[in-house]
């Protein structure tokens, strides 16, 4: 077995840690999960002109995270009430949340909108309804916004214009009606007139991002933005900006909390941080931290490097960040450049694969996906090249040099010294060319001995060394596997003015009994009998079941039904004369 390492490119992804996250260039794209909510006064949480002046309002969570790393209700002082379902999908019961791919399971699409989901038991009549969205944020190396201000390694995410789910979620699908424009919203601090100014937003969402890093001391977080912002390690409170509030400014540095949070250096903690934009009519953020950093990956494939026609090679993916997080099972497989029919993956998602193909001589390229952020084009890819091999040898062919078939029948020419070259050709159950193979040569009726041998994978048959008027089969057998034979025949006249059918020698008909694919050859001896004869099987009891007409010395082929199984007596006339012949059975 052999492995295949992640091949990174332009577009694709160099780092990855539990926060699921790509480096590209000085930028850190940092996966998010937002929750869109409507904002027509049908939530009692979101644009509730009530709670408008409340300002910045610590308290209304509980210090500690709940069992399921989601906030928890501790008081009502600011529209807060329905908090607990702030971060969870409506209608998800059953619903889990996976922070290190920032991804629920148990939820349906939201009207076929990619990136967009809903629970099960969805429903618009939920005050709370929600639509869960998978987005993504860039947080640039602080050294290219500020030089000489920040230590190595700050990243910061800052947006004074921030609407994330603007043009999605509820909006998109036709359930509520865009809200705004608002004449006071970001003003001249918009980047652009799109993303600000009097432009209609969406003011009603909900924001969680996750991260794993090690406690090695100087660690920091900064936030400056609105509403609700709460940052916990460990599972512990570490900042409450919490309430509807303009602009607002909060920060910590681990050191200073690390008793109270519990960290010792060296070893592993957590970040979770919850946000939450509910008033217009503005939404800022900007947030500074070492604490998110970039991390190594693993992204390895275990395959074999070859796999026989038709057989399954099974392929392997190891997804793990330098956390020891595991992401395989997301990982999405193709077939790269496929055309060749018959050519098939056991599996397009999960942690592994097989892969089949029926035509052999050529080498197949197998490619893993991981998406970072699908809709952004963001994703590690890992690719192998498997070659297919023909299968073990299944059918043995008599050809020429050039790999072309022979003709049943040869007739060489004694006065000219004809003679002929016959290769033992072999070929998988899928038609595949091995190619020339050992086999045991042998030649039956009148014909000479074999001069080259009988085990060789080609004979060299001369007509000089004829004595007199020479006919019969030339038998290939695989030494490799002796159920897979050819012959052909051959026909030696010592005096040209002999024709074939005008010899008063002994003659045969070859029958090749065929029943769909399979086949089955019987020679017959016909004894002094000339020209035509007529070839018919009948069944035990008398049923006759095919039939056909065989030139004397030459070959036909009998048709038998599918459903054709037991034992059938051959019988064969010429003119008046009836011969039965003995029993044949056919499995």
């Amino acid at each position: 077995m052999r492995t295949a390492s992640g091949l990174l490119g332009a577009l694709l992804v160099l780092a990855l840690s539990h926060l699921a996250f790509s480096v590209e260039g000085d930028t850190l794209w940092v996966r998010v999960t937002l929750y869109d909510y409507r904002a027509d006064a049908t939530n009692p949480d979101i644009n509730n002109l009530d709670c408008a002046t409340s300002g910045r309002t610590p308290g209304m969570v509980q210090p500690s995270l709940s069992a399921d790393g989601k906030p928890v209700f501790k008081q009502d002082l600011c529209c807060n009430v329905h908090l607990n379902d702030w971060y969870r999908p409506s209608g998800g019961p059953g619903a889990g949340y996976n922070d290190s791919t920032h991804r629920w399971s148990g939820l349906v699409p939201y009207k076929g909108r990619g990136g967009e989901y809903v629970g099960a038991d969805f429903s618009l009549t939920d005050s709370m309804a929600n639509v869960v969205i998978y987005d993504s944020l860039p947080f640039v190396r602080a050294e290219i916004l500020s030089p000489g201000v920040y230590s190595e390694g700050t990243y910061i995410y800052t947006n004074q214009a921030f609407f994330r789910v603007d043009n999605r979620g509820f909006v998109a699908g036709g359930d509520e009606s865009s809200l705004g424009p608002y004449a006071n919203c970001c003003g001249a601090s918009s980047p652009t007139a799109s993303e600000g100014g009097n432009s209609a937003h969406n003011f009603g969402f909900t924001m969680e991002m996750h991260s794993r890093f090690t406690y090695l001391g100087g660690e920091y977080l900064e936030f400056v933005g609105d509403d609700d912002l709460w940052v916990f390690v460990n599972g512990r409170l570490a900042l409450d900006l919490g309430g509807i509030h303009l602009r607002q400014a909060g920060s910590f540095f681990l050191d200073d909390l690390a008793d109270g949070l519990g960290l010792v250096k060296g070893e592993p903690c957590r970040l979770d941080i919850f946000y939450a934009e509910r008033m217009t009519p503005m939404s800022t953020i900007k947030l500074t931290t070492n604490i998110i950093v970039a991390c190594g990956y693993d992204f390895d494939l275990d395959y074999p490097q070859t796999v026989q026609a038709g057989d399954t090679a099974a392929i392997t993916a190891s997804l793990v960040d330098c956390f020891g997080n595991d992401f395989a099972s997301d990982v999405e497989w193709q077939i790269v450049d496929d055309t060749v029919s018959g050519d098939k993956l056991l599996d397009v998602t999960g942690k592994e694969t097989g892969f089949a193909g029926e035509k052999a001589h050529r080498s197949v390229t197998i490619q893993a996906t991981y998406w970072i952020d699908q809709a952004a084009g963001r994703k590690l890819v890992a690719t192998t090249e498997i070659e297919v091999v023909p299968g073990p040898i299944d059918k043995l062919r008599i050809e020429d040099a050039n790999y072309n078939p022979m003709p049943d029948t040869i007739t060489l020419d004694f006065a000219q010294s004809d003679n002929v070259n016959l290769y033992s050709t072999a070929y998988d159950r899928l038609g595949n060319r091995i190619g020339r193979v050992p086999s045991i040569w042998t030649r039956d009726g009148t014909l000479h001995a074999l001069g080259d041998g009988d085990s060789t994978s080609s004979i060299f048959y001369d007509s000089k060394n004829a004595i007199s008027h020479e006919a019969g089969d030339i038998v290939a057998v695989s030494v490799a596997n002796p159920s897979a034979y050819d012959y052909i025949y051959i026909y030696v006249p010592v005096s040209g003015s002999i024709a074939w059918r005008e010899r008063t020698a002994d003659t045969w008909a070859r029958l090749v009994l065929r029943q769909g694919k399979c086949l089955r050859v019987v020679r017959v001896p016909l004894g002094a009998w000339q020209g035509d004869t007529e070839a018919r099987l009948f069944t035990t009891s008398g049923r006759e079941i095919a039939r056909t007409v065989v030139p004397a010395g030459a070959t036909a082929a009998l048709w038998l039904p599918r459903t054709a199984r037991g034992v059938f007596l051959l019988r064969m006339q010429s003119g008046r004369e009836i011969r039965t012949f003995a029993p044949i059975t056919i499995p």
